[in-house]
């Protein structure tokens, strides 16, 4: 059974480091304070600010995975939403390896080509 999104073609992006704080809570306004001040910062603020920074990392930005992390779920579960998510990028290139073929082809027979005229010169 096919739904009528399923060939809907739309731009996603994974979210900022400015994003996910906002959507996890943390204060991207502390960092940038910090960052104009100019003044060095105390133990405990990198330690805090490390750690929402390695947490980013590990979570990446795409929507599922941060929804995941903000719920709650240990990063386990989390790195099974983000293979589930590159699965489907997989899936969808399966679809359409016809199509990257046909691009590969032309990149190299063009590629060819210009090697042939720039012999001939």
């Amino acid at each position: 059974m096919q739904n009528d999104f399923e060939d809907m073609k739309i731009q996603v992006y994974p979210m900022d480091y400015e994003e996910f704080c906002d959507v996890t809570g943390n204060s991207q306004r502390l960092l940038n304070q910090i960052y104009d001040s100019g003044s060095p910062i105390g133990q405990a603020t990198n330690r805090k600010l490390m750690r929402d920074l390695r947490i980013y990392m590990a979570v990446g930005g795409m929507p599922q995975a941060v929804e995941a992390y903000v719920a709650g779920k240990n990063f386990s579960e989390i790195d099974m939403v983000k293979r589930q998510i590159i699965t489907l990028y997989e899936e969808d290139f399966k679809k359409n390896r016809y199509f990257w073929k046909l691009i590969i082809e032309t990149i190299l027979s063009c590629a060819f080509y210009k090697c042939l005229v720039d012999f001939r010169k």
